[in-house]
């Protein structure tokens, strides 16, 4: 899907911050990925020598900034500096970006990131790979500019999965039609990409909510309490079915 046409669809052009975290539904989604996020960022961020020098970190594929905020948030509780640069294809979400003293904010894409090798100390990289048609060269540039004893943070949907297919090819195919998902990931079809791009796992996978069948029914009774804990409920039998996953990786 080409640029033009993408910025005709309303997801490139409304502002997705301001929908997602005034909605309750889509509010508990993402602070559900930031509860991944802050698990995986506590276990890996005292090996950085943050006393003496700000971590170097890059949101890749930034959007609107959701998760900058999150990112924010957590370095500053911990008096932790911190310089980010939020990279981004979309000028129009671009523009909508706080520009702070702390935070660089660049136009560009995933497949030829402007910056020399091993810039970065922290790179996040949250549902955007789905959406790159050489995803593999994507893994590769982030890998580049990832130092030695960096890390990666990398979240995709959970489609290759039955439940996300049910919903895809049978149940609600408009999806199919109107998607410009390139990979419907697995946890498996994710980690076989990964390594070949130059990455191993630092920890297990995490996952987010429960792919429920039908995403308009899904979003309406999210927002109450009793069908949160039904999904987490399901979530625990069949993790192989949930919505989304989360991967820390290092480098080889």
């Amino acid at each position: 899907m080409k640029l033009q046409n993408k910025l005709k669809n309303d997801f490139y052009i409304d502002d997705q911050k301001k929908l997602q975290l005034n909605n309750i539904a889509y509010r508990y989604v993402i602070e559900e990925r930031w509860n991944n996020f802050n698990t995986l960022l506590n276990k890996f961020i005292n090996k950085y020598d943050h006393k003496t020098r700000s971590i170097k970190i890059l949101d890749a594929g930034s959007g609107d900034g959701n998760n900058i905020n999150f990112l924010l948030n957590f370095f500053a509780i911990r008096n932790i500096k911190i310089k980010i640069t939020a990279l981004d294809y979309n000028k129009v979400r671009l523009k909508r970006l706080t520009k702070t003293k702390n935070i660089n904010i660049e136009y560009g894409n995933l497949l030829n990131i402007k910056h020399p090798k091993e810039k970065f100390d922290f790179i996040l990289c949250s549902h955007v790979i789905e959406h790159i048609e050489n995803c593999d060269v994507a893994l590769k540039e982030l890998k580049r500019v990832l130092k030695k004893d960096g890390f990666l943070i990398l979240s995709v949907p959970n489609e290759g999965c039955l439940l996300s297919q049910i919903r895809n090819n049978i149940i609600q195919r408009k999806i199919l039609k109107y998607t410009d998902h390139k990979h419907f990931f697995t946890k498996k079809s994710l980690l076989t990409l990964s390594k070949k791009a130059g990455f191993k796992l630092g920890n297990k996978v995490l996952y987010e909510g429960f792919s429920f069948p039908h995403s308009g029914v899904d979003r309406r009774l999210r927002r109450f309490s009793f069908w949160r804990k039904i999904m987490k409920f399901f979530l625990k039998l069949f993790p192989s079915q949930c919505a989304g996953l989360t991967f820390l990786f290092l480098k080889y």
